[in-house]
């Protein structure tokens, strides 16, 4: 009982925290700064907080105020607000009129936006294809087919490539568009018609650094979890084993530890020779490899990159150490909570939390109460408090709820924290 009536106190917190903030919003909206005024929106839809002020400002002359005003009414209006917004269409400013047509179809079926189909602007004939991607007819879409606006053709061309079932079609879409996003979704969608097809279009494709950027090789290599095992696994220890290409390396590395779990040996080989690479992206890559494979004898290898001078190798380091249960990581605590990255302070604190290292549970309060400290941090260490249980936390996240100067995310993150950890406390404080 004593739990139901603390969450309610706590929902009645938020409530109250959330109406200051209505109010200075409110406020905001009638600054002489554009800019304030739309920053005063965008809280309002962040909170969702309903504000009868915002209608005033589809008039504001400035258009990025209108727009974002609009915005509002899709974030947080109903249906009938669509009426409200209607004049807008015929904005002088393109981007207001973009906003108007998707708040329109989010808000109601009763307006048909089809016409602007045709709209003489290709941005506003862009968007509003975007926003009927699901139910255009296909009639209206092969008009699009030879728009002379390439983004409109593009995504015309896309929308009918997603649409289709028909082999040959899919097949020519490879063969004879520019566009690699059609491409690459034309092979997604023939991959259960014609495989074989499919693999070597793909092999060919990832070492063709001449036809293909680097950005879409990369890309291509999501598809091979969709393609047979055996195929699979061919491509991806050629890749890993012999063709070594460092710039889709960090790619390959985990896929390459699944596939080969059966040969633990092999497996270590390889990601130890990864493990000095030069690229932190293949060296974060090799420690999520350990730690898929979870193999005591690479202890010591994943031990020797807690100082990596990558941040995001060293979290990483300390990720995988905390997921394989190595302890060793007591050694350490004092060195990484004091790590100048958020990333590897924030990798320690969870690490404390999983192992249930007692004699550093002082670092977890610290950490909450540190308004210096960066704020995924400390939300991670309220988190860890509360699943622990931690009563020493009580106090430190009954003064953070007292602080008004608080961030308001922070602010509510404390609040159920103490409820998780002590209802009772809530009571007291809030009753």
């Amino acid at each position: 009982m004593s739990y139901k009536t603390a969450r309610e106190l706590v929902s009645n917190f938020e409530q109250k925290r959330l109406a200051k903030f209505s109010v200075q919003y409110e406020e905001l909206l009638t600054s002489l700064s554009p800019s304030v005024r739309i920053q005063a929106i965008n809280g309002l839809i962040k909170l969702v907080i309903h504000s009868n002020n915002v209608e005033g400002l589809l008039k504001d002359p400035n258009p990025l105020v209108r727009k974002a005003a609009v915005k509002y009414y899709r974030e947080n209006g109903v249906s009938d607000d669509y009426k409200i917004i209607l004049p807008l269409l015929d904005d002088p400013e393109e981007k207001v009129v973009e906003e108007v047509i998707q708040t329109i179809y989010w808000l109601t079926s009763e307006y048909d936006i089809k016409s602007y189909l045709q709209n003489d602007s290709p941005k506003i004939r862009y968007i509003t294809l975007k926003t009927l991607e699901e139910e255009i007819e296909d009639e209206r879409l092969d008009k699009l087919f030879e728009d002379l606006n390439p983004k409109v053709k593009k995504l015309a061309w896309m929308i009918k490539t997603n649409r289709s079932d028909d082999p040959d079609f899919l097949k020519r879409v490879i063969q004879e568009s520019d566009e690699f996003l059609l491409i690459k979704t034309a092979l997604k969608k023939l991959l259960p018609y014609d495989v074989s097809f499919c693999i070597k279009v793909i092999e060919t494709a990832i070492e063709d650094s001449k036809k293909y950027s680097l950005k879409n090789r990369r890309s291509l290599l999501s598809l091979i979890k969709d393609i047979p095992l055996e195929a699979a696994e061919k491509i991806i220890n050629n890749q890993v084993e012999k063709v070594q290409d460092p710039e889709l390396m960090d790619k390959l590395i985990v896929p390459y530890v699944v596939i080969n779990m059966e040969a633990p040996a092999k497996v270590i080989g390889v990601l130890n020779s990864l493990s000095q690479n030069e690229i932190p992206e293949i060296r974060v890559q090799v420690l999520k490899g350990f730690s898929k494979l979870n193999e005591t004898s690479t202890v010591e290898t994943i031990r020797s990159m807690y100082k990596d001078p990558d941040e995001k190798v060293r979290a990483a380091c300390v990720a995988t150490m905390t997921k394989m249960l190595d302890y060793y990581l007591v050694e350490l605590i004092d060195e990484l909570v004091h790590d100048y990255s958020k990333h590897v302070r924030k990798a320690i604190i969870k690490a404390i939390g999983r192992l249930k290292i007692e004699d550093a549970y002082h670092y977890i309060l610290s950490t909450i109460d540190n308004q210096l400290e960066d704020d995924s941090v400390r939300k991670e260490a309220m988190i860890i408090a509360s699943r622990l249980k931690l009563a020493e936390a009580a106090d430190v996240l009954e003064k953070i709820i007292k602080n008004e100067y608080e961030e308001f995310e922070i602010t509510n993150h404390s609040a159920r924290a103490l409820l998780r950890i002590s209802p009772e406390r809530v009571i007291e404080l809030f009753g």
